[in-house]
């Protein structure tokens, strides 16, 4: 081996190197250029060269997608003027009168994903104390300071007048002891309880009933709504009072039966509308 095989070898195990340990941030080049020398003979040059490399401009990150509509109205006027914009030829309407709610689906054969629009009424101010306090005893104290706080929706009797009888309560017990012989007799001892009100010194009778007046829902005209009372005398708690109202069930079915026609006559048609409730599950697949 000669000594120009030799260098040659040198210099391409030199460019394998040069070429192999870029360090981090930098990059090399190699540049070959054919020079003629002074006597007229050609030689050839490689430059090796590094040099840092300048930052990249920073990509801008990917927007999400919009998300899913999940929208949830309070009335039905808006329900419908809302699907009178956005509907599809596959809009399906589910009403639940259990739950009290309305559900559109935008398109029932969207192939990525369903979007919904729900139609749930909201309770009117001036009913819902009413609607809480249903089936729970109270005592006398609190009994009287709610019927004094929504008197004004009391139309029968009057509410204010009815507070004060219940503060002025009056309870007698009588006890009989029996005791009998033969096979009609009474025995055992007998407790007989009266728990009545006051007005002067008069006693007066308790109503058993009193009806409201207030709208079940906002948006909504009110309705009479009867509710019966139940007065008992406990020896730890004292007077005990009870509400409990059937004609609320009852005037509710009414009423979301009235926001099911309206979105019903309000759409003429166009949509599938049907008692029901939307729900939708994944996919078997065979492994």
């Amino acid at each position: 081996m000669d000594y120009t095989t030799q260098k040659a070898g040198a210099t391409a195990a030199k460019i394998a190197d040069f070429i192999r340990e870029v360090p981090p941030g930098n990059e090399n080049a190699i540049e070959l250029s054919r020079e003629t020398l002074e006597d007229g003979g050609k030689v050839t040059v490689v430059a090796l060269q590094n040099r840092i490399l300048q930052p990249e401009d920073p990509t801008e990150p990917e927007l999400a997608r919009s998300p899913r509509r999940a929208h949830v109205l309070h009335d039905a006027e808006g329900l419908v003027a809302y699907l009178e914009k956005y509907k599809t030829d596959n809009t399906v309407i589910l009403a639940d009168a259990v739950a009290e709610v309305v559900t559109a689906i935008i398109d029932e054969k969207a192939a990525k994903g369903f979007e919904l629009v729900t139609f749930r009424p909201q309770r009117h101010p001036l009913f819902t104390p009413w609607l809480n306090m249903l089936g729970a005893w109270m005592p006398l104290r609190k009994a009287i300071d709610f019927l004094l706080d929504n008197r004004r929706v009391i139309i029968e009797p009057d509410g204010k007048q009815l507070a004060r009888d219940l503060s002025q309560i009056k309870v007698s017990k009588k006890v009989e002891m029996m005791q009998g012989v033969g096979t009609h007799s009474i025995n055992g001892v007998m407790v007989e309880t009266a728990i009545e009100g006051k007005k002067g010194t008069s006693p007066i009778e308790l109503p058993d009933e009193i009806t409201i007046e207030a709208p079940m829902y906002v948006g909504c005209q009110a309705v009479p709504l009867i509710m019966d009372v139940s007065i008992e005398s406990s020896t730890e708690h004292g007077v005990l009072i009870r509400m409990a109202s059937p004609d609320i069930l009852t005037k509710a079915g009414e009423q979301f039966d009235q926001f099911l026609r309206a979105i019903k006559a309000g759409l003429g048609g166009d949509c599938t509308v049907a008692l029901g409730s939307a729900g939708h599950q994944d996919w078997k697949v065979l492994r």
